[in-house]
């Protein structure tokens, strides 16, 4: 058989896994059957649930790039890509942080605790942060040193309207009597408790007195013997 160029062969009309062609292995010319020759790849299967990454049409296989989004960088070397995290926490305002600590992906959060006089209410979605002081209800206190025979004005005007629930009286040595007055603007009685004797224990008497606005309170001293240091507290609730 004479010797010919690869380009003067007939042609196939045909090829199937069992054709042979000439293939150089090493310098040398062998014969090889198509089955022996790497297929092309067709498909790709691609895992999970996440967007796919590649796609093949013909024999081309496409890739997609990745972008980093705000707050991520991409770094790589000659066999791997890193995504890193790069973003950051502040505080804005001039109050207290509730940030404790942010290293990245963990955020760390201070929790709130409540002091005397505040509740907190955790909501699910919200928390309600709210006072327990009953703001409905007060309360007025002094000392008179030297106790005199006369009136000391403790409210000289009512501006909101409120009931005297109890007195507390004490006097720091020997002993009085006294009486709550109750006033209008032109100092006119308008009611008065009844006459409490004070010691030096410390004692309550429960009243019920309605204060209207525009009236004035008074702690009148009808007597004293050797009285001093008279402390008071007049606890109230607004109407």
């Amino acid at each position: 058989m004479s010797s010919k160029k690869i380009s003067q062969l007939p042609a196939a009309s045909s090829l199937n896994n069992t054709s042979l062609i000439p293939v150089v292995n090493n310098g040398v010319t062998e014969k090889a059957a198509i089955s022996q020759l790497p297929t092309e790849i067709t498909t790709i299967n691609n895992l999970g649930g996440g967007n796919e990454l590649g796609s093949i049409s013909g024999t081309q296989l496409s890739l997609k790039t990745i972008v980093p989004g705000t707050g991520i960088t991409i770094s790589t070397t000659t066999n791997t890509l890193t995504i890193n995290n790069t973003a950051t926490v502040s505080s804005v305002g001039s109050g207290v942080s509730i940030v404790s600590a942010f290293t990245a992906p963990d955020l760390s959060l201070k929790s709130l605790t409540a002091s005397n006089g505040i509740a907190l209410t955790n909501n699910g979605t919200s928390i309600d942060i709210r006072s327990t002081v009953d703001v409905s209800k007060d309360s007025i206190y002094g000392l008179i040193e030297q106790p005199q025979l006369k009136e000391y004005k403790l409210i000289s005007y009512v501006a909101k309207a409120f009931v005297i629930n109890n007195v507390y009286l004490q006097s720091k040595t020997g002993s009085c009597t006294v009486q709550l007055i109750l006033k209008d603007n032109l100092d006119a009685s308008i009611t008065s408790s009844a006459v409490i004797t004070v010691n030096t224990t410390n004692s309550a008497t429960f009243l019920n007195i309605a204060c209207p606005l525009q009236s004035q309170l008074i702690l009148q001293i009808l007597s004293t013997s050797n009285s001093t240091d008279l402390a008071f507290t007049v606890n109230m609730t607004y109407s």
